[in-house]
C-alpha cells in the first residue's frame, strides 16, 4: 500500500502472529515512535526480569511501571505491543533447568497461545522423554482451565477451540486415541471459533492416520496365508481404512472450495497423494492426478516457499509419463516446463539454513533428474549421502524419516524399474542411520 496507508500497530500485530506459528514464544513491538532513553530502560527491565527467572507476563508488567514511573511525561510505558505466553520462562542454561511459575491467564486468546507453543515445541522431534514431558506440560495446563469461565460461563476447557488446539497438540505426538478423544469432545462442543488452520491440520493428520493404519494392516498380514474368517476380516479391515481416507479427503476438498489459499491447497494435495498410495491401477493414476493438479494451482499462487508444492505437483506429472519422454499430455509437458522456472526462481530467493532449506535443493536434483531419466543407482547413491551429510547437523529423526517416505512413495509409485531400483537405494541408505 502507499506510505500514508502504513500503521506501526499492525505491522507488529501481522510479524507477531508470523513469529508466533514459526515457535517464536515472545514477540515485542512498538506501536508507535517512542522515546530514546524510556525504550532503553524498557528492554533493560524486560531483560533483567526475565534472566532472573520471571516470566514474560511479569516482566513486561514491571517494565512498564519502570518506564512509567521514571518518565510519566512520556507515553513509551503504553507503546510496546507484546505478544506471546505470557508463562514463558527463559531457561536457565547453567543448569538447564527452567524455573517456570504457575501460569494465570487473563484473557482465552492467552491460553490459546500457550497451546500452540507446545504444538511448535513438537515439531521435528521423535519420540522420548522430551516429547513426553511437552504433552505432560500440555495436560497439566489443560485442566487448570477447567476453573476458568468465558462470558457465557462455559469452562475453557470445555470450549471448541481449546479442545481442538488440544487435538492437535496430540496430533503432533503421534498419539491417535487422546486426539480423537480431543476431537470427539470438540464436535460436540461450539466450533464457531475453532480456526480454519487447526481444522485443516487436524483433517490432514486424520488422513495420515487412516494410512498409517492401512499400510500397518498390510504389513501385518504380509506373507500370510489368510483364509476363512482371517481373510474376511483382513479385506474389511482394509475397506474400513480405505473409506475412512476417502471420507477425510473429501471433506479436505470442501475446504479447498471455500478457501483457496496455497497452504489449504497443499494439504488437500497431499490427501490425494495419500490416496494413490494405497490404491493400485486407475484409481492410483487419479490420485496422482489429483495431487499434481492441486500442487500446481498452489505453487502458482505461492511467492517464497514455491518450490514445496512445485517439486511436488512436478513430481506427480512425471510419474504420470506413459514412457520416459512422453507426457500425459500435452498439458503436463507444458506445466512441468512452467514449474521447473518456478521452483528455480524459489530457491534462489532462498535464504534459510535449517534441514528443509537445505533439503529443497536435493528435491529438486531429485524431480529433474526423474525427469530428465537420470535418476539412477548413481544418482541415487550421491543424492542419499548428500542427504546424511545434511542430516547430521540440521535434522532430528522425524524430519529424516519424512525425506525417507518421499522415496518410498517415488518407488511404489513408479513405473521404471531403474527408478524403482534407485529410490529403494536411498529408502535403505537413509533408514540405516
Amino acid at each position: 500500500g502507499k506510505i500514508g496507508d502504513w500503521h506501526a500497530h499492525k505491522l507488529s500485530a501481522s510479524l507477531a502472529a508470523e513469529f508466533i506459528k514459526a515457535g517464536v514464544h515472545c514477540v515485542i513491538g512498538a506501536g508507535w515512535a517512542v522515546a530514546d532513553k524510556p525504550a532503553k530502560l524498557f528492554a533493560k527491565s524486560i531483560y533483567r526480569s526475565m534472566l532472573s527467572g520471571e516470566n514474560f507476563g511479569a516482566a513486561v508488567t514491571g517494565a512498564r511501571q519502570a518506564v512509567y514511573s521514571a518518565y510519566k511525561d512520556t507515553n513509551t510505558w503504553a507503546a510496546f505491543q507484546c505478544y506471546g505466553n505470557p508463562g514463558y520462562v527463559m531457561v536457565k542454561r547453567s543448569t538447564g533447568v527452567s524455573t517456570r511459575h504457575t501460569t494465570e491467564f487473563f484473557h482465552l486468546s492467552e491460553l490459546l497461545c500457550a497451546l500452540d507453543n507446545f504444538r511448535s515445541d513438537l515439531r521435528g522431534i521423535g519420540s522420548g522423554s522430551r516429547k513426553r514431558r511437552i504433552v505432560d506440560n500440555a495436560e497439566a495446563l489443560y485442566k487448570r482451565t477447567q476453573s476458568i469461565l468465558d462470558e457465557n460461563a462455559v469452562p475453557w476447557g470445555d470450549r471448541g477451540d481449546v479442545l481442538t488446539h488440544m487435538a492437535a497438540i496430540y496430533c503432533g505426538a503421534n498419539e491417535g486415541a487422546k486426539a480423537d478423544a480431543y476431537l470427539k469432545r470438540a464436535a460436540e462442543a461450539d466450533r464457531s471459533a475453532v480456526t480454519h488452520e487447526n481444522l485443516m491440520m487436524i483433517a490432514n493428520y486424520q488422513a495420515r492416520r487412516a494410512e498409517a493404519r492401512y499400510s500397518a494392516e498390510l504389513e501385518a498380514s504380509g506373507g500370510k496365508s489368510l483364509k476363512g474368517i482371517e481373510l474376511k476380516k483382513h479385506k474389511a479391515e482394509l475397506a474400513r481404512h480405505r473409506s475412512d481416507l476417502d471420507d477425510v479427503v473429501d471433506i479436505l476438498g470442501k475446504y479447498a472450495e471455500l478457501h483457496h489459499d496455497a497452504n489449504t491447497l497443499d494439504i488437500v494435495a497431499s490427501g490425494y497423494k495419500l490416496q494413490a498410495i494405497i490404491n493400485t491401477g486407475r484409481t492410483r493414476k487419479s490420485g496422482i492426478r489429483k495431487m499434481a493438479d492441486i500442487y500446481y494451482a498452489a505453487a502458482t499462487l505461492k511467492r517464497a516457499d514455491a518450490y514445496y508444492p512445485g517439486t511436488n505437483a512436478m513430481l506427480g506429472y512425471v510419474l504420470l509419463k506413459k514412457s520416459p519422454s512422453q507426457f500425459e499430455s500435452t498439458a503436463h509437458k507444458q506445466r512441468v516446463l512452467e514449474l521447473r522456472d518456478i521452483i528455480n526462481r524459489s530457491l534462489e530467493a532462498q535464504t534459510g539454513d535449517n534441514f528443509w532449506s537445505i533439503n529443497s535443493d536435493f528435491d529438486a536434483e531429485v524431480v529433474f533428474a526423474l525427469n530428465d531419466g537420470q535418476f539412477d543407482e548413481a544418482f541415487a547413491k550421491k543424492i542419499a549421502q548428500q542427504i546424511l551429510d545434511a542430516a547430521e547437523h540440521h535434522s532430528t529423526v522425524g524430519e529424516l524419516d519424512s525425506v525417507t517416505k518421499q522415496f518410498r512413495f517415488i518407488e511404489s509409485m513408479s513405473s521404471d524399474e531403474t527408478v524403482c531400483n534407485a529410490a529403494r537405494v536411498v529408502v535403505d541408505t537413509l533408514s540405516i542411520h
